[in-house]
């Protein structure tokens, strides 16, 4: 495969022109400073590596490169020595997965979360201000080691979780002959962190309407200056108590899943963003819609028994079981994200920005932020007790590397490709031939939406988004999906249908259209547009000339107030 001139590989390792390595663009689509990759390297790739031993994977070996400053992984193949031997290590494979498949609820309340919450105990039981260097750095090696067995946890259920998802929706379609968003309304309606966390936010703004002070900070204050000016009434003050509380809970969420952007909890601007958007909606019960949608799903369920009634009993059998374990699959999808990708990665955060204060007190760094562009090795071996800059100019170099390969579009694939390597598929979308004014993507969640495109590249943008709008975005991780009760339709450039946003989009009843290629760069904001989430398609049909140019005969979708449909 011929490495673009722009986008050298890097030669010190031989083996790796032979690998097959790819850049993930939907959770890790920046440059990466060298900390942060460390996590997302070595404790991601040995949580896979730990998983695919677990159930028999034919996976001898997951390497990550930091290639450029991006993330981009190679899986080796673990090559049998005989024919029989690779038949034996799939039918182990396949009867632990199904094992696994079985038992996924249980597994998650009896063993993996439980653990999950002693190692949270551990990291806000430990004293990081005031604990002395040296048990500050013997604290990183063991905060690693439990991170590393995190990331073991999330890819032990994470295989198990796609594939009970994926194989009640094959056998859905294989039944019925429906599309695959129809076998996911059989899933929908259930709670799970994500949902709650935009819900407890929705709530937060009903108690805020209440007010007319703390409605007139949030409303007419950029961010920081509306705390300020919250904190001087009672109302205000009463407010950003429950403020806190909200923050305290789900408050370890970022913008994206890398360590080095900033939480809610320290910054506090996405959350007041959002809030915004949810008082120009005056109306809304959350909790009517949630049952509404449940009561939906339970009568989808009942008509697909109704229909396989005359059908062998092993036919039902399977039917029942794969839907059990699709639904539990589909909650874990959100609660795993909740207590690993957020509030685990968290307590890592608090510490490497500890070592930051430490290194700003004794004048090594300029800023608490600056340690993420130091390496592990670096951490371990510095002395505190010395005053000294020469940490100031490394940070520069790694700052001016990162910047240099912030405009360079990293390629999908580099290395060696096999017959098997991912390509660019029909998940990125293109402009089709006879349409030139529709982009093809893939479905995320089932609708047709009308309305005024809003492009939108960071939370910190949250405001400009309106009720009744389309936001348009280039990735996201969960955090972004309290946006969703104020969108008319949603449009991503990268993500799948198994993508946290698909999944809880499904739940807010928004349309949704992913791996829209460019999408942020080819629609324009005010852009009138035709969102099909089922066909995975935008229409840019109205141009740019506002609400009034749609056409008689269609009718927008009314702006959203509630936060399910």
């Amino acid at each position: 495969m011929t490495k673009p001139p722009n986008f050298p590989m890097n030669k010190a390792v031989p083996e790796d022109a032979q690998l097959t390595w790819v850049h993930d663009a939907v959770h890790w689509p920046d440059p990466m400073p060298p900390l942060a990759f460390a996590i997302a390297g070595h404790s991601l790739a040995q949580g896979l590596l730990a998983a695919a031993r677990s159930y028999d994977l034919p996976i001898g070996d997951v390497r990550v490169r930091r290639i450029n400053t991006y993330r981009y992984q190679a899986t080796v193949p673990l090559v049998s020595a005989c024919e029989d031997e690779a038949g034996a290590r799939k039918k182990r494979s396949r009867d632990k997965l199904r094992a696994a498949i079985t038992g996924l609820g249980q597994l998650w309340t009896d063993e993996w979360l439980p653990e999950i919450e002693r190692h949270l105990a551990y990291w806000e039981g430990f004293d990081l201000h005031g604990a002395p260097t040296s048990a500050l750095v013997a604290h990183l090696d063991e905060t690693l080691a439990r991170m590393t067995r995190m990331w073991e946890i999330h890819f032990v259920l994470h295989y198990p979780m796609h594939r009970a998802i994926k194989q009640f929706t094959s056998l859905h379609q294989e039944l019925f002959g429906s599309s695959e968003l129809d076998a996911y309304q059989l899933l929908q309606g259930f709670d799970n962190r994500t949902i709650q966390m935009g819900r407890a936010l929705w709530v937060l703004s009903r108690q805020a309407l209440a007010d007319h002070p703390v409605v007139e900070a949030i409303q007419s204050y950029a961010a920081a200056d509306a705390l300020a000016v919250l904190g001087r009434s009672a109302e205000g003050r009463a407010f950003l108590e429950d403020l806190a509380k909200y923050l305290k809970e789900y408050g370890c969420r970022r913008e994206k899943l890398s360590l080095e952007h900033t939480s809610w909890s320290e910054d506090s601007t996405p959350v007041l963003q959002t809030l915004r958007t949810y008082l120009a909606q005056p109306h809304g019960d959350p909790y009517a819609e949630r049952d509404a949608l449940a009561v939906a799903r339970e009568r989808l369920v009942s008509e697909a028994r109704e229909a396989l009634r005359d059908y062998p009993w092993t036919i039902v059998n399977e039917f029942e079981q794969r839907l059990k374990a699709a639904q539990a699959a589909t909650v874990l999808m959100e609660e795993h994200n909740h207590w690993i990708d957020f509030r685990a990665m968290h307590q890592l955060r608090r510490l490497f920005l500890e070592f930051g204060s430490r290194l700003v007190a004794c004048g090594m760094l300029e800023a608490e932020r600056d340690v993420f562009y130091l390496t592990l090795d670096e951490l371990r071996q510095t002395d505190f007790s010395h005053h000294r800059s020469s940490l100031r100019g490394l940070v520069r170099e790694r700052q001016a590397e990162m910047d240099r390969f912030r405009g360079t579009t990293p390629p999908p694939v580099l290395g060696t490709l096999g017959s098997d390597s991912p390509r660019m598929s029909s998940r990125c979308s293109s402009i089709a031939a006879t349409e030139p004014l529709v982009l093809r993507g893939s479905p995320g969640s089932s609708g047709r939406a009308w309305g005024p495109a809003r492009v939108v590249r960071t939370l910190e943008e949250a405001g400009k988004l309106q009720p009744g709008d389309v936001l348009v975005a280039r990735t996201a991780s969960s955090s972004w999906t309290p946006l969703f009760a104020t969108a008319a339709a949603v449009i991503f450039e990268t993500g799948g249908i198994l993508s946290h946003c698909a999944v809880v989009a499904r739940e807010y009843g928004v349309p949704m259209v992913l791996g829209i290629h460019m999408g942020t760069e080819l629609i324009h904001d005010g852009q009138m547009l035709e969102v099909d989430g089922d066909g995975g398609m935008v229409r840019l049909a109205f141009g740019n000339r506002g609400r009034s140019a749609i056409p008689a005969h269609i009718q927008p979708r009314a702006p959203r107030v509630l936060l399910y449909r």
